[in-house]
């Protein structure tokens, strides 16, 4: 009787081996292998900045306008030209500008011929006075109409100057050497004294004109190391530093508008 029951116990085992057998090597073909990516942690040469789109201005840039008012009759230059320092640009109507010159001529003389009577008039009451035939009171007034005469003369010689000078300002001169960047009036428009008309940027000094968001003005101002590449020739780029910082945001951007010196700038 006990034969047939060692008999069962050995199925059994030989049974349980098979299956925890079969159960391991399901378990081995579904193993999964997870990569990792990994990144070594450092200091390099470089650091982390931004870039800004910026568009380059003159550091100087001048807004000339006629000092008289007139009819423009010419225009001499155009946009992009390069002119030199008292190089005409325009010319306005030179017409006005002669017949108040005609005008003041004449009043010079009118003055001038005024003067040289009442001079004849004083010297003849002054040898009228020494014989007693005038009394003293009419020669102070002779010798007071001399003088107003005198001041009116110098008046009149003052407005011929001007009038002069107003010939010369219907040609509008450039007053440094630059490039032509705007020109706001056409042959036949009537300006008025003063009115920006044409706008020239000065050789020399080069500068970036750029908005800086305000969470990233501090970082600009902390900057010790900027450059400027131009998209014309990006293979090129140029030191540069930081000239100029707005105090406050523009009223419709929110950005600080900030200038950058291009330093060794060519042309």
């Amino acid at each position: 009787m006990k034969r047939p029951f060692m008999l069962v116990c050995l199925l059994v085992t030989t049974f349980i081996f098979t299956f925890s057998g079969c159960a391991r090597k399901k378990a081995e073909s579904y193993e999964e292998i997870r990569p990792v990516r990994s990144i070594v942690i450092g200091r390099t040469n470089g650091t982390v900045g931004a870039t800004y789109s910026g568009e380059i201005r003159a550091r100087f840039e001048s807004k000339l306008g006629f000092r008289i008012s007139g009819k423009v009759i010419s225009r001499l230059v155009e946009v992009g030209m390069h002119v030199n320092r008292e190089q005409p640009l325009l010319k306005l109507d030179p017409e006005e500008a002669s017949l108040d010159s005609i005008s003041s001529k004449a009043q010079v003389e009118t003055a001038r011929n005024r003067l040289t009577q009442s001079q004849t008039d004083l010297q003849r009451i002054e040898r009228l006075y020494d014989k007693k035939f005038v009394s003293g009171s009419e020669l102070d007034q002779q010798r007071l109409m001399v003088k107003e005469a005198e001041s009116q003369l110098r008046s009149a010689e003052a407005q011929l100057k001007i009038t002069e000078n107003r010939r010369e300002y219907t040609t509008l001169s450039a007053d440094r050497s630059g490039v032509v960047t705007a020109i706001n009036v056409e042959a036949g428009q009537v300006v008025s004294a003063g009115q920006s008309v044409i706008t020239v940027a000065a050789d020399g000094e080069r500068e970036v004109a750029v908005s800086i968001p305000e969470s990233r003005v501090d970082e600009l101002r902390k900057a010790k190391n900027l450059t400027v590449t131009l998209w014309a020739n990006p293979g090129k780029s140029y030191d540069a530093a930081l000239r100029e910082l707005a105090p406050d945001t523009d009223d419709i951007t929110r950005t600080y508008s900030a200038r950058v010196t291009v330093r060794k700038s060519d042309a």
